[in-house]
């Protein structure tokens, strides 16, 4: 009797540990079944060329503050192509509050934000 196990490998080191993880387990004689998804930028290929990256940020979401904008281009998500330092810095002081709460978000979140993404410029040469 075998067994149907779901791999994604994801990202980064992801298929590295995966495939290194099936190697242990195919070793041991278990019979599995190996279905593989596809996750992270694998999973969603990008046209080449020059894209435009939209995102709204709402405007609660973030604590009184300086912040920077990078921008970093990598290749299969851990070379880096290009990296630009303090694109865009800017600070946020508070103004008027609504509601009862007024200290400070404790913490890191991770908001799921609005993206938008627009093929400007096709690189035809490529598929030529």
């Amino acid at each position: 009797m075998g067994y149907k196990v779901t791999l994604i490998p994801g990202d980064g080191i992801g298929p590295e540990v995966t495939n290194a993880a099936v190697r242990i387990v195919d070793a041991s004689g278990v019979k599995i079944e190996w279905e593989r998804f596809a996750a992270g930028s694998e999973a969603m290929p990008r046209q080449q060329g020059l894209t435009k990256e939209t995102v709204k940020i709402p405007a609660n979401l973030l604590n009184d503050g300086i912040y920077t904008v990078t921008i970093q281009v990598v290749q299969d998500t851990t070379t880096t192509l290009y990296l630009h330092p303090e694109v865009l810095v800017f600070e946020v002081m508070e103004g008027v509050r609504r509601g009862r709460w007024f200290g400070k978000w404790p913490g890191v979140i991770r908001p799921i934000l609005e993206w938008s993404s627009h093929t400007i410029i096709e690189d035809r040469a490529l598929h030529e």
